[in-house]
């Protein structure tokens, strides 16, 4: 079987765009289930370390 290059150029196309389809579902549940930024992060002296700002 003998491929030619329309047929290389389609698969290769299809494959681009379920790659890409596939990367932004990724990027989508990253976002979702990104973790809260507290407000503040105090260290074990009660002193407060940084807040959401500085992050």
């Amino acid at each position: 079987m003998q491929v030619f290059r329309k047929q290389l150029a389609t698969s290769l196309a299809t494959i681009f765009v379920v790659n890409l389809v596939v990367m932004g579902g990724g990027a989508w549940l990253s976002y979702a289930n990104e973790p809260e930024i507290s407000d503040t992060i105090v260290g074990p002296d009660g002193e407060t370390v940084a807040t959401s700002d500085d992050v």
